[in-house]
């Protein structure tokens, strides 16, 4: 996520005497291209920051928190509902990162002031959470694939690794490690103040002196780019290629056969969403090694867009669970529409298959 700069000003100074020798016809060039994508990165950041994250927001918002009293039920408590809770979990901490992200671009077109003193205040720590909930979203997506690859390819297996005591631990494990590897991001940038009349006034953020080392900076900046994006990736493309091969469609006579083939393509869906949305900002973390708030406005308005689909993937689960998925549908009609005529009592989990 990449807060506002600051400084609203451009300065036109380069322009005077263009002509005059070649370093000043250089700089010219090079402060109107530094404009172009200024407009660039304004028009992106309005666009996404102000239409965009807070309906996405608020209707991821309300997926996820659906998706975790459903997941809640006695009925619906299978060791794969476990990673998704989890899932969901991790997915609104980002959301809420999100949406805090549009209340400073708001406020910083409204009440200048505010919005400075706003961004400077939360950005170091909304920072870290925002690299923090992506490296546990993306482990926990591998373990459900993971579970589903043991389900599918080495069924002998199944009442050994999947089980809801493994599915808890593994998935507090994932949140604990996300935690401390992120750690870093919590010091890479320090709130700025200065005194104003007497009083300490919050101006913005700067780079902190140990993320300034540009050696730690590009090595732990790699690191945590290749277990956040790369890695995850590269697994959960073998891992659904391997489930793919192994999936084979079942007789409409088996009942048990359909609700495993339906729950499969249901987290492949999710897979799938997750690769589309994640890999743009892995190639930029690390092939482009692009930073956030430190780049240049080409750069930073292209994170406006890649972390636009980051935003999307934390909130379309919701989506492909209701339309994939016979009993998380009734489920979550039975508690919007309060009506008996959906009973997820009635109805098998959205992975009862290993019940």
């Amino acid at each position: 996520m990449i807060f506002i700069e600051i400084n609203m000003s451009f300065i036109n100074t380069s322009w005077v005497s263009c002509n005059e020798s070649g370093k000043i016809q250089s700089s010219c060039e090079e402060s109107y291209e530094n404009h172009m994508y200024r407009n660039f990165y304004d028009v992106t950041q309005m666009i996404t920051g102000l239409v965009l994250y807070p309906s996405t927001c608020a209707l991821g918002l309300i997926g996820n928190i659906l998706c975790l009293i459903v997941f809640s039920l006695k009925t619906m408590r299978t060791s794969t509902n476990i990673y998704l809770q989890a899932l969901a979990v991790a997915d609104t901490i980002k959301l809420v990162t999100d949406f805090l992200y549009f209340v400073v671009v708001l406020l910083l077109r409204t009440d200048k002031k505010q919005g400075i003193k706003l961004h400077g205040c939360l950005y170091p720590y909304a920072h870290y959470l925002f690299n923090m909930s992506l490296c546990i979203s993306a482990w926990l997506t591998v373990g459900v694939s993971v579970e589903r690859f043991i389900f599918i390819c080495q069924p002998f297996r199944v009442k050994r690794f999947c089980t809801v005591r493994r599915a808890i631990k593994v998935s507090t494990v994932t949140f604990i490690l996300g935690t401390l590897i992120s750690l870093p991001y919590m010091l890479r940038y320090r709130t700025k103040s200065e005194i104003v009349n007497g009083t300490v006034q919050v101006s913005g953020i700067s780079v902190t002196a140990l993320w300034s080392e540009k050696q730690f900076a590009t090595i732990f900046t790699w690191a945590h780019a290749l277990l956040r994006s790369a890695i995850p990736l590269v697994l959960l493309v073998g891992l659904n290629i391997l489930i793919w091969k192994g999936l084979k469609r079942p007789s409409t006579i088996k009942k048990s056969a359909r609700l495993k083939y339906k729950a499969t393509l249901t987290l492949i869906y999710v897979v799938a969403v997750f690769c589309i949305c994640v890999t743009p900002d892995a190639i930029l973390s690390t092939v482009l090694g692009l930073g956030y708030y430190e780049e240049n406005y080409l750069a930073r308005g292209v994170r406006e867009i890649t972390d636009y689909l980051l935003q999307v993937n934390s909130a379309v689960n919701f989506v492909i669970y209701y339309f994939s998925c016979t009993a998380f549908r009734n489920s979550i009609n039975s508690i919007l529409m309060c009506s008996y005529f959906y009973n997820p009592v009635r109805q098998l989990s959205i992975m009862n298959e290993d019940s």
